[in-house]
């Protein structure tokens, strides 16, 4: 998926990236300026917009821009043929294939291929969601980073590369996250019904369009951000973030 640039202060200018041409000859064609955030929210102050991401839906995909490509393989490899890759004492085939086997193994799978013994890697089990300088909430998934440069003291010092999460960890979490009331003495045929009115409207029609990976790729931008400039480090004109589904 695309993410432009944003910026969740109240006080920051329309920050979000257009890719357009900026001569006043293209101009009629380029889409309407994005807005930070916090704009976005004043703007439709109307709309339910300032609620966990478990709930954002499509309309926060639309307001902030953000559109989805479809999946394309990564160019092919040439793999020396001499001796299989190894991690942990496993060949690399089998764990890939176990992915596609256990899905209830997948997260710790992942963190075999990438954080094992042998691996660059080293992880959390979560992120944070900032939101005008305060921290909202926390976003669970598994983020990675790269051992040599971690700092177990100050994580949000060190830089995160990849974040993985299943999409039906996201289902769960979900599910879990949508308001109920519920009387633990009796069921009740009403409030069940709601509940479930309830998840269907903030439940994505296409799993792989899910607004919580917007949610995540925007808490990874404001990680990496914070990271190069705690580490007083010039910020590179694009900042590429990786999430797997």
């Amino acid at each position: 998926m695309r993410l432009p640039s944003f910026s969740s202060s109240p006080s920051s200018s329309s920050s979000l990236s257009s890719s357009s041409s900026s001569s006043s000859s293209s101009s009629s064609s380029c889409p309407p300026a994005a807005l930070s955030i916090y704009q976005l929210a004043r703007l439709n102050c109307h709309q339910r917009l300032l609620v966990n991401p478990f709930q954002w839906t499509g309309r926060h995909i639309e307001l902030l821009q953000c559109f989805f490509e479809e999946p394309s393989l990564a160019p092919s490899i040439a793999l020396s043929a001499t001796e299989p890759d190894l991690i942990d004492g496993k060949p690399l085939g089998s764990c890939v294939r176990a992915l596609c086997s256990e899905r209830h193994m997948k997260t710790s799978r992942i963190f075999i291929i990438l954080g094992g013994r042998t691996g660059p890697f080293t992880s959390l089990n979560r992120t944070h969601f900032y939101f005008n300088h305060e921290h909202i909430c926390d976003l669970p998934c598994d983020l990675y980073f790269l051992k040599s440069s971690f700092d177990w003291d100050a994580p949000m010092r060190s830089r995160p590369v990849v974040a993985y999460i299943d999409r039906h960890k996201i289902d769960d979490l979900r599910r879990k996250n949508v308001p109920r009331q519920s009387n633990r003495r009796r069921h009740s045929e009403p409030t069940t019904a709601l509940f479930h009115l309830k998840y269907k409207k903030v439940t994505p029609p296409e799993p792989v369009h899910d607004p919580y990976i917007v949610a995540l790729l925007i808490s990874l931008a404001y990680h990496q951000r914070y990271a190069l400039q705690g580490n007083h480090k010039e910020e590179p004109a694009r900042t590429h973030s990786t999430f797997l589904v």
